[in-house]
């Protein structure tokens, strides 16, 4: 009997140890797991070879959420093999580290422990087999061309010029990259917004390319604002138009075009039904500045109102889809067309269009419904004098 109880408490205490969860009365654990070592250590020389690379943390990683997609290597040669046991992360890759290379192996946040608490900081470990660690720097963002918003799953490669060796870094969610430890040497820059983070360029996925990035020193740091754009081969054109007033017509294009293009667009207004040609074009702007001339104008007529500059867009000038035509002279009430040519999307693509537009005449006040007051006059002083 003594024997079968022995072997029960033996077992209830495994079972209980097994458990993901802190013992009754304990603290709950609340922390994210903590890295503590990595093997090799940071920016330590070693010999080449195939060997794990190896994040060590204090406590067990859960399976759950952990892919292969958490880790980074650059320059990345072949095929990446991570593995997670325990509390590591194992990281290799097929044929072994490489001599004379200087490797970046990041694990990205997402990692947790069996409690679902995770890492929300990227754990960097930069190691040499033989080439010199200098102190380079190549930092900026990652930008969306059309909106201006960051592109969360941008993806930066460095391809060293003459060696085809690449340097990849991933943005985080405000769209910053950097890649630090770059050999000296020219690099080949381009981004790519990875939207099915395959890590890899695919149709359609927004790209930007063709940088070129010179570290003359060990010392260098460059900095590299990327505005991705997803391909187009279609010509731009007038989606819609719209009378402001009888000088102004608000257009929509339906591509994106750069505002310092719109000076070189040219316009024609027809009148319908005979198709007279009956106005050109004073400017073309964006519908922003429109607008912010507008409440400027108001400003001045209000003589209490202070005059407060308009600030200029933060950051890069910004693409546009709605610009207004001024007109060369004012319109008649009537039915028109509006012919644009020389229209230039963001890829150079240069085409053009043509909108119907109505311009209705002012509306008439309403009729005067209020009832004249009551004459209180008294009457022998109607007949004065």
């Amino acid at each position: 009997m003594r024997r079968t109880v022995s072997g029960a408490l033996a077992v209830a205490a495994a079972v209980s140890c097994a458990r993901p969860y802190a013992p009754p009365g304990g603290e709950r654990d609340v922390v994210a797991p903590r890295l503590v070592e990595t093997r090799p250590a940071a920016l330590e020389v070693v010999t080449a070879g195939d060997f794990p690379v190896i994040f060590r943390f204090d406590e067990t990683l859960s399976e759950r959420g952990f892919s292969e997609a958490l880790v980074t290597v650059s320059p990345l040669d072949s095929t990446l093999r991570v593995q997670r046991s325990g509390s590591e992360v194992r990281v290799r890759i097929d044929g072994g580290w490489r001599p004379d290379r200087v490797y970046r192996v990041v694990l990205l946040p997402g990692a947790a422990d069996r409690f679902g608490n995770r890492r929300t900081e990227q754990a960097e470990l930069v190691f040499s087999t033989g080439a010199p660690v200098g102190n380079t720097a190549l930092a900026g963002m990652v930008l969306d061309r059309i909106t201006g918003a960051p592109a969360r799953s941008g993806v930066v490669n460095a391809v060293q010029r003459g060696l085809d060796v690449r340097y990849t870094a991933i943005t985080d969610s405000s769209g910053f990259y950097s890649l630090r430890y770059l050999p000296v040497g020219e690099y080949i820059v381009s981004a790519f917004d990875d939207q099915n983070r395959n890590r890899r360029l695919d149709a359609l996925e927004p790209v930007d390319s063709g940088h070129s990035v010179v570290f003359a020193s060990p010392t260098d740091t460059v900095a590299l604002v990327f505005r991705v754009l997803s391909p187009d081969t279609t010509a731009p054109g007038v989606a819609a138009a719209e009378a402001v007033d009888s000088m102004h017509v608000a257009i929509q294009l339906d591509d994106a075009v750069e505002s310092t293009s719109l000076p070189d667009i040219s316009v024609v207004v027809h009148r319908l039904p005979d198709s007279t040609s009956v106005a050109g074009a004073r400017r073309v702007v964006s519908a922003a500045q429109f607008a912010r001339e507008l409440r400027l104008a108001a400003d001045t007529l209000r003589a209490d109102s202070v005059q407060v500059p308009v600030p200029a867009a933060p950051g890069i000038d910004l693409p546009v889809r709605e610009i207004v035509v001024e007109l060369d002279r004012p319109l008649p009430p009537g039915t028109y067309t509006i012919t644009l040519t020389g229209i230039v999307n963001l890829h150079g693509i240069t085409g053009a269009g043509v909108a119907q537009f109505e311009l209705r005449p002012p509306a008439l006040p309403p009729p005067d419904t209020v009832p004249a007051p009551p004459d209180t006059i008294p009457g022998s002083l109607r007949r004065w004098p």
